[in-house]
């Protein structure tokens, strides 16, 4: 019996809190380039999944061979956001993320650029 408790309390005491998420999805005006970001709540920047769709490919983190991509590098703060998308072996950008963000009268505004390397760069409105 005292194995079970013990047993029980090491379980509770190592599971995690569950965390709220939230979708971030970027799109330039003629819907060209989407960038999509699943953030964790966390007190800092938590990328947990992401995917951009271009010229009908679609790159995402959870993808298999050459679509598959990780979170490269994240940085945000009350007033921008960056996030970097490369290829699984970090050897290539996929997609460079920049945004401003501001407070609207609707509430807050996320809009800014990405940027795909060799394709091109894009203004970009978000919503959440």
């Amino acid at each position: 019996m005292k194995r079970a408790a013990a047993f029980a309390s090491l379980v509770l005491c190592l599971a995690s809190p569950a965390t709220a998420t939230e979708t971030m999805i970027c799109v330039s005006p003629q819907e060209e380039v989407s960038v999509s970001l699943l953030m964790g709540s966390l007190d800092v920047i938590a990328v947990v999944s992401a995917s951009v769709e271009f010229g009908g490919k679609r790159w995402a983190t959870d993808a298999e061979g050459d679509l598959k991509i990780v979170v490269g590098q994240a940085f945000e703060d009350n007033a921008m956001m960056a996030v970097d998308l490369s290829d699984e072996g970090l050897n290539r950008k996929i997609a460079e993320l920049r945004l401003i963000k501001t407070e609207g009268s609707d509430g807050l505004v996320i809009a800014g650029t990405v940027r795909m390397p060799g394709e091109g760069a894009w203004p970009v409105n978000c919503s959440e």
